[in-house]
Formats: structure tokens, C-alpha cells, sequence
């Protein structure tokens, strides 16, 4: 039996002599599991964080609230850090200007639930609403409206 040690977490890995010759020779971790781990940490290129659904996500495994691969949301890090304590769960921070990989402090606002959040969300989409919908846009698309049903209409009539 012939011995090596996984690169990662240094488990033995015990293979037959005949799998030297194939693949026990080029096999230096336990599990993909562990490859994946090892290769993505010492990486030189790998930029110290990850992207998920616009977020920035650091690698912190000792932080409290991390998940279960070792990441946390950076915006949420960076609020923590200003008001010196960890954000509970119900706790929500805001992208003030709705770019989530932007969080610098000032684009940031602590909200204490998810339904308050929904409420400056609803209030945004009211502001951007009346903006759009001025008082003759909203005649003009009505009109608009009006024609096209009135041509389905006559066009779908047999002659």
C-alpha cells in the first residue's frame, strides 16, 4: 500500500500499488470537495471574494453569521464594522441607489425588517412611477390603447 496526505486537510489517502501508474500519482486531495477548497484559496488569481446575485461575498469562516461555505455579504460587514456590533438576522441593509455591488457607507442604510424594506422599495418604485406617468404621457398611452383595440376589433369582424 502506498501513503500520501490530501493537500487540503491532510487526511491519508492509502491506494494499491497498481494505481500508481495511473492516477494515484497525480491524486493530491481526498475529495473534489477538497480540491475545490485548496485550488480556489491559493489560487494567485482568485480575488479574495465571490459574486452571488450582485453581492459581494468575502471569505470569513470564524464570522458568526457566515454561511455554511464560509461567506458574508460584504455591504453587511461593512454596517457591522460602523456600528461595532454583528447585525441579526432580521436586520436588512439597503442599497440606497439599488447597485448591490456598491458599498461604500454612504449608499448603505440599516433597516430593522425585511417588511420595511419592502415598504422603501414600494416607496422607489411610487417615485419612479409618477416621474414616468405624467398626466399627458398617461392620456397619450390611453389613446394609444384605444386604437389598437378598435383595430383588432374592426380587423377580426368577418366581411
Amino acid at each position: 500500500m502506498v501513503e500520501r496526505f490530501c493537500k487540503h486537510c491532510n487526511s491519508v489517502l492509502i491506494r494499491k500499488p497498481s494505481d500508481r501508474k495511473t492516477q494515484f500519482l497525480s491524486k493530491k486531495f481526498c475529495s473534489r470537495s477538497c480540491n475545490a477548497k485548496y485550488t480556489t484559496q491559493n489560487n494567485p488569481r482568485w480575488p479574495g471574494f465571490r459574486m452571488a446575485h450582485g453581492y459581494k461575498l468575502l471569505r470569513l469562516p470564524d464570522h458568526p453569521m457566515a454561511n455554511s461555505d464560509g461567506y458574508y455579504a460584504e455591504h453587511r460587514l461593512i454596517v457591522e464594522k460602523h456600528l461595532g456590533r454583528v447585525l441579526s438576522r432580521g436586520e436588512v441593509v439597503h442599497h440606497k441607489n439599488h447597485i448591490r455591488s456598491d458599498n461604500h457607507l454612504g449608499n448603505l442604510s440599516l433597516l430593522s425588517s425585511n417588511k420595511e424594506h419592502r415598504g422603501v422599495h414600494h416607496n422607489d418604485l411610487l417615485e419612479i412611477m409618477t416621474e414616468y406617468w405624467t398626466p399627458e404621457r398617461r392620456e397619450e398611452q390611453s389613446l394609444r390603447v384605444i386604437t389598437l383595440r378598435r383595430k383588432k376589433f374592426w380587423s377580426s369582424r368577418k366581411k
